[in-house]
């Protein structure tokens, strides 16, 4: 199963002190927030943390692509039928000590950060970093550190590109993946 720019929502409370407890909630297209079904787990760092996921698809230069129409200055590469789909799913967690780990899981993909800048290979290229739709940087490898995000809601997406900086796309969606996370700090 590949997944098409899809969304993920983390909420993030910040508390001085005690044990955390997640939990954790996926929903696709088709659901409503209504519809969510989850689980709980414990975890052993000194923040209370509720995850909720929640995925959506977004079709290429929408209203709803979050990027603002960014990333779509060097056009689209549409994978052909017959051609391995590429597909990512990113994961956000919090570090042990500040900032963020961006895991970026990809399938019929392979990072080529020497081809970058150079021709199209079908199966290859990288990532674009985006935080609250601002391009940050290309993404050459299976993991990023983000730095500290600001209190309130923060959109991470990476998108697939090809070697020429063209989005990925399968049937006119761009491959990506987007985790919304909110960060809410009490004293």
């Amino acid at each position: 199963m590949f997944r098409l720019g899809a969304t993920s929502l983390l909420t993030i409370s910040l508390l001085g002190s005690g044990c955390g407890i997640a939990s954790h909630e996926d929903h696709d297209s088709e659901k409503t927030h209504a519809q969510l079904h989850g689980h709980k787990t414990e975890t052993g760092n000194h923040h209370n943390k509720e995850m909720e996921h929640n995925h959506h698809n977004h079709k290429a230069g929408s209203s709803s692509d979050h990027g603002g129409g960014m990333g779509h200055h060097h056009g689209t590469m549409e994978i052909h039928s017959g051609q391995p789909v590429p597909d990512v799913e990113i994961v956000v967690s919090p570090d042990p000590m500040i900032g963020w780990n961006l895991e970026i899981k990809v399938s019929n993909f392979q990072f080529s950060p020497k081809n970058a800048s150079k021709a199209h290979q079908p199966g290859e290229g990288h990532g674009h970093l985006f935080i609250n739709g601002k391009k940050i940087t290309r993404i050459y490898s299976n993991w990023y550190y983000i730095g500290k995000l600001e209190p309130g809601r923060n959109e991470i997406k990476v998108t697939l590109n090809s070697n020429n900086h063209q989005d990925l796309v399968h049937n006119g969606q761009m491959i990506s993946d987007t985790e919304i996370i909110e960060v809410i700090s009490k004293n």
